[in-house]
């Protein structure tokens, strides 16, 4: 699928990011085309200039597809396209949905019934009894626990989750083939047979202190509300819990 494959090489071109790539898409029509064009075409598109042009000019030969692919098939990842019947629903209605996800495990439809649990790393005792008590009475109604796989609350609503026999989707902040926390290692190779990891980054690409709030707004999307557990005021959970007002979703603390 050569539309697929040049969109694994704008996904992982320095800098280029959702919003970007969306507006190269518009101008263009297709990934292939993108790639196609020359320095003066594309430091025509809005929010390019000549910076980002010479990036795309620079790393489009750097990038390697096929090796992508390969790698994330014997790691049991699905690359879906936007456009794939695969790709989660709840993603699209975000203004900068990414074009190519990373899953391993499987979305179902049911997951739409589901509700995102965030918060501090640092938990009290009485922010983990919220949250086992919580997904203990969510248990009854069969819904999806969405978090970020971090330290604290994230793990806590992972591991309740399954604990309790919920299906539970894990949002990363790198790639699928990282693990990050490595504390979590077990967590995250544990979930993919009792829901899902979804990522939109290359498949071996590192965390960094711009792809966490860049996860925050897809942990937002996917579910019907989000719930705050203890969070300092300028925290990712609270990133996320805009993320989700944004999307007219509701909020809960």
């Amino acid at each position: 699928n050569k539309e697929l494959e040049s969109l694994i090489i704008l996904n992982g071109i320095p800098d280029l990011g959702p919003v970007r790539i969306n507006k190269l898409l518009q101008y263009f029509s297709s990934a292939e085309n993108v790639l196609n064009a020359s320095y003066e075409e594309l430091k025509q598109v809005e929010s390019i200039g000549p910076f980002i042009a010479k990036n795309i000019l620079n790393f489009k030969t750097k990038i390697e597809p096929k090796k992508e692919i390969d790698i994330a098939t014997k790691n049991k990842t699905d690359i879906i396209l936007y456009n794939d019947t695969r790709y989660p629903t709840m993603l699209k209605y975000l203004p900068d949905a990414p074009k190519i996800v990373y899953i391993k495990g499987e979305i179902k439809k049911t997951d739409f019934l589901s509700i995102s649990i965030v918060g501090t790393r640092k938990p009290t005792s009485y922010g983990k009894l919220v949250v086992e008590n919580l997904i203990k009475e969510l248990s009854e109604y069969n819904i999806t626990i969405i978090s970020g796989l971090a330290y604290g609350i994230d793990t806590l609503a992972h591991e309740f989750a399954i604990k309790n026999e919920l299906r539970t989707i894990a949002v990363l902040g790198n790639g699928i083939g990282i693990y990050y926390p490595s504390a979590n290692k077990f967590l995250q190779d544990k979930i993919p047979s009792c829901g899902t990891l979804i990522s939109e980054f290359p498949f071996k690409s590192k965390p960094s202190k711009t792809t966490f709030p860049q996860r925050n707004r897809i942990i937002a999307a996917l579910s019907l509300g989000t719930l705050v557990i203890e969070a300092d005021i300028k925290s990712g959970a609270i990133i996320t819990a805009k993320f989700a007002l944004d999307l007219g979703k509701d909020v809960f603390a």
